[in-house]
């Protein structure tokens, strides 16, 4: 067998969370300059939670990859991270012939576009036990009060991946919640927590049947 010929620009592999190696020692962010809007690296991570400085969950070829952050609002004007190479490198050595460069990016959360349309993309862990993690548009409902919903599809990101209407207490994580939703593997569910910071139930009755399946109309209707 014949291996890709290669030669290492930098080697991620080496960095850790205590110096002269953080990621962010090599890799010069914005940090200290309010014109550049970028972050090099998780900046708080939590120790005890196996949280580090680099990715170490999402990666490509290895153990490690950086975490890149950028925000141009404000008094940035661009973002960059920068990396000064401490010799002249050959980048035609050992046969290359193609410079790439892997990255994985996380969108928006909501976009609002012309007439009418939003845009929001999912993400989160799930809505479940009790906590929750989930994107959620929503606007504030006094009294009576019903939302429709036509969910066309839910990708089958996991068995459990959901899209739908739900009518909720407040935005914490463990705030009780009425919910009906089309998933991908499960059908229609109704799931709901009946008090604040309990375990989440699912109702599995004939009233949610399982081989309900997209595209299907979902309702929600609060009354009293």
């Amino acid at each position: 067998f014949t291996t890709q010929e290669y030669f290492v620009v930098d080697d991620f592999e080496d960095y850790n969370d205590y110096p002269p190696n953080e990621i962010w020692s090599t890799w010069l962010d914005g940090y200290g300059d309010p014109t550049n809007g970028a972050t090099v690296g998780y900046p708080a991570p939590d120790w005890n939670l196996d949280e580090h400085y680099v990715e170490t969950a999402i990666v490509h070829g290895g153990r490690q990859a950086m975490p890149y952050f950028y925000d141009n609002s404000g008094p940035a004007n661009y973002s960059e991270a920068t990396f000064t190479l401490s010799s002249q490198h050959d980048w035609t050595m050992k046969g290359a012939g193609v410079l790439s460069l892997r990255f994985k990016g996380k969108p928006a959360g909501f976009i609002e576009e012309p007439a009418g349309t939003y845009t929001m993309t999912a993400a989160g862990t799930d809505i479940w036990d009790e906590a929750d993690e989930f994107r959620y548009a929503y606007k504030q409902l006094s009294g009576d009060g019903s939302i429709v919903a036509q969910v066309l599809s839910v990708e089958d990101t996991h068995e459990w991946s959901k899209a739908g209407v739900m009518i909720r207490e407040t935005l914490d994580a463990g705030s009780k919640f009425a919910a009906l939703y089309m998933t991908s593997d499960n059908g229609c569910r109704f799931q709901s927590r009946s008090s604040t910071n309990s375990s989440a139930t699912s109702d599995s009755d004939v009233t949610t049947l399982a081989d309900v399946n997209t595209p299907h109309w979902v309702k929600l209707e609060r009354i009293g």
